[in-house]
């Protein structure tokens, strides 16, 4: 069974199980191994390690250097892999979330939906199921103002009158409209 060891207490891998033990527990004998009676009632071989190198060495060898070089990449490497996944996971999260709220907001209220995502107040949005949303950009009519007629000008009446980007003042003509 896979764990982790601190001091004396032992948890598994999935966090379902733990041991405990203290240098008071009592120890047995079977088939040559000492074994560790745990306060659970579970008898444990605790494995003893013995460290690789004599501590106050100042000389490194290669392999030495090398096998620690390589068990710092693979802790390093998993750390980071674990943490680049749920970064990844989390992304994925919150985009589909929007992406379910942007469909019900396009579902009930498209005109305002669209207007307030394109930044556009002469759009009309229809939503069409699916996903789909047809969108037409509405065009204002000119706005005309009849004037007081002159009598010296012309026979059509005066008027001034344009769209937000020109405006125009002069007679008013069915023909030019």
């Amino acid at each position: 069974m896979l764990g982790h060891l601190l001091e004396n207490i032992w948890v598994s891998a999935d966090k379902e199980f733990a041991l405990s033990w203290n240098n008071r527990s009592s120890v047995v004998t079977d088939c040559g191994r000492q074994l560790t009676i745990t306060d659970q009632g579970y008898a444990v071989e605790v494995s003893r390690r013995q460290p690789r190198s004599t501590p106050a060495v100042g000389v490194v060898t290669s392999n030495q250097l090398a096998a620690q070089l390589l068990a710092v990449e693979g802790a390093t490497y998993s750390s980071m892999s674990a943490v680049f996944r749920n970064a990844w996971q989390a992304i994925c999260d919150r985009t589909n979330t929007l992406s379910i709220a942007l469909h019900n907001a396009l579902s009930a209220q498209p005109t305002t939906t669209m207007r307030t995502l394109l930044g556009r107040e002469d759009i009309i949005a229809t939503y069409l199921g699916g996903g789909y949303v047809q969108g037409l950009s509405r065009s204002e009519p000119p706005r005309f103002i009849a004037r007081k007629p002159t009598p010296f000008c012309s026979r059509l009446p005066p008027a001034s009158g344009g769209s937000p980007r020109w405006t125009a003042d002069g007679p008013l003509s069915l023909l030019r409209m």
